[in-house]
């Protein structure tokens, strides 16, 4: 199960590192889909379209999500974001560096905001080779401020905290070379996973 944030400033900040919204229950004004120029036809910007969209939407308006599960989706293991590199992955660290930039008000993204967005997304091969990962750390910090201001009472803050926790985490790893373990855990995971169904389907018959 999957719960997304509900409200408008823990959605804008979840939206600068990923897409907080399940895109087949969305519903929205059709003149705010026009306003915007509605889904992006540059290909350098997709897949993924809905990521894209909704960063570009949230920068005008204010978005929520329903608190009540109302959707259910199946998960294909051979669906085109689990087979083999991820396709999504360079522009998901364009989008995610682009909202960055936004929301810290630093307009057109540098090379602080495109590692913060690799690191988090596991793109490793594109984080420069001079980072700078207390200026990475500043940059979430200072996007969360500014949306924080805007809601004094939300938990922004928190997550603010939960994020460079995350990103430290991740530096850390990768300066030990343990992020190359990753598609090993994958696999034990996926492996692990199989064998749970597999068993649930035994004791169900």
């Amino acid at each position: 199960m999957h719960d997304h944030p509900t409200d408008n400033a823990a959605l804008q900040f979840e939206l600068l590192f990923d897409n907080p919204f399940l895109h087949s229950s969305t519903m929205l004004r059709k003149t705010s889909l026009d306003a915007v120029g509605g889904y992006s036809t540059d290909r350098s910007r997709q897949p993924p379209e809905d990521y894209e969209l909704w960063s570009r939407l949230a920068r005008r308006y204010k978005v929520a999500n329903l608190p009540e599960r109302l959707t259910i989706y199946r998960e294909m293991p051979r669906s085109l974001s689990r087979v083999g590199s991820n396709p999504f992955q360079e522009k998901l660290v364009l989008i995610s560096s682009e909202n960055l930039a936004h929301a810290a008000g630093d307009g057109v993204p540098d090379q602080r905001h495109r590692d913060v967005a690799a690191l988090i997304h596991n793109a490793y091969q594109m984080i420069s080779g001079k980072h700078d990962i207390d200026g990475m750390c500043r940059v979430i910090a200072q996007a969360g401020a500014r949306i924080h201001a805007g809601v004094p009472g939300s938990d922004v803050s928190e997550r603010v905290a939960v994020r460079i926790g995350s990103l430290l985490l991740k530096y850390r790893l990768r300066r030990a070379g343990l992020h190359r373990l990753r598609p090993v855990v994958r696999l034990l995971r996926r492996h692990f996973s199989r064998a749970e169904a597999a068993e649930l389907g035994d004791r169900t018959r």
